[in-house]
């Protein structure tokens, strides 16, 4: 649980950190309000948005712990990449990545908080789950500006390499058996067939 709570930490850190130095990338990059504005939007949500469920969909038949591992040294990794762009379109792409890695936290640690907790547990764990994340926005507004003194790049290569020992950690994590499966198999329906029980549970 606490892997999953530092992972909060990180995701919220790396997903806010370019609004907190928007500034100074804008000036070193001599671009608008319209390119900052998709460096601070679309570049983030829009592999998350396209991939976003496959991502989920890998939860549900994969090593949830080593999955997530791999996620979170591509968002770390993108970061960093992000501190060493020459330009907006190297950033764009980079800042895609980090909202792709990103994507397959909430499913993994929702499903694993469910395997490792009891009913009356989970609620709590969640709640922690949920905590680090909100403390990880308000650390995204410290952290940066403090190594930004450095130079905005700084920032982005030390918060990026933050993620990079969680990773390894969580590699090595044993994943726990899944529950609430018939028989304790996985549900290995394909996405079209979780779409379709989505839109059958629309009025719930």
């Amino acid at each position: 649980m606490l892997l999953l709570f530092l992972s909060a930490i990180v995701y919220s850190i790396d997903k806010g950190i370019v609004g907190v130095l928007a500034e100074p990338i804008r000036r070193e990059f001599a671009i608008g309000d319209t390119e900052m504005g998709l460096l601070l939007g679309l570049a983030y949500s829009l592999l998350s948005g396209i991939l976003g469920l496959g991502l989920g969909h890998l939860v549900d038949r994969s090593h949830r712990f080593r999955l997530l591992a791999g996620c979170i040294l591509l968002w770390s990794v993108a970061t960093i990449a992000c501190g060493l762009a020459h330009g907006f379109g190297d950033f764009f792409v980079y800042r895609m990545l980090v909202g792709l890695g990103e994507a397959a936290l909430a499913p993994a640690a929702v499903s694993l908080i469910a395997d490792m907790f009891a009913p009356g547990q989970r609620g709590r764990a969640l709640s922690a789950y949920l905590i680090g994340a909100s403390i990880g926005s308000g650390l995204s507004s410290v952290i940066p500006g403090w190594l930004a003194g450095d130079g905005w790049r700084s920032a982005f290569m030390v918060c990026g390499a933050l993620g990079i020992p969680l990773a390894v950690l969580l590699a090595f994590n044993r994943e726990p058996p899944r529950r609430g499966m018939a028989g304790g198999t996985v549900d290995l329906s394909g996405i079209p067939a979780k779409l379709a029980r989505l839109w059958a549970m629309r009025a719930l």
